[in-house]
Order: C-alpha cells, then structure tokens, then sequence
C-alpha cells in the first residue's frame, strides 16, 4: 500500500502541474484574444483615416496638376 500511495501523490503532483500548466496557457490565450480584438478595432479606425488621407492626396494631385496645366499655358501665351 506505500507504494501505491507514492505513486498516486507522485501522479496528483504531476497531474497539478499539468493543469496549472493548461490554465496559464488559456489564460494567455485569453488575453492575446482581448489584444487582437482591440488591435482590430485600432487597425479599422486606422484604415478610415488612411482611406480619408488618400482622398484627400488625391484631390491635392488633381489640383497641383490643373495649376501646372493652368501654368504652362500662361507661359506659353508670355513666350509667344
């Protein structure tokens, strides 16, 4: 009988780790789970921004290219 009692605190020992191990493991998971989420939402609010700057960089190229067309004219008309 010490033997078996040995053996079965040896194997609870080991099973409790093992299930310490597991519950520090999901608790990660948990967590990593909670920073994904959050950084989803960061990254959303992040693409709105870029997708409203490069409208605006659009409208700013189209401009610059009318004043550079609008530019050149007038040289041309001063040249000629």
């Amino acid at each position: 009988m010490k033997g078996y009692d040995q053996i079965l605190t040896v194997k609870r020992k080991e099973v409790n780790n093992q299930r310490t191990k597991l519950r520090n493991g999901l608790s990660k998971l948990d967590e990593a789970k909670v920073q994904v989420e959050k950084m989803s939402a960061e990254s959303e609010i992040k693409r709105a921004e870029v997708s409203k700057q490069q409208k605006v960089c659009e409208d700013l190229m189209i401009n610059i290219a009318k004043e550079r067309k609008n530019a050149d004219e007038q040289q041309i008309h001063i040249e000629a």
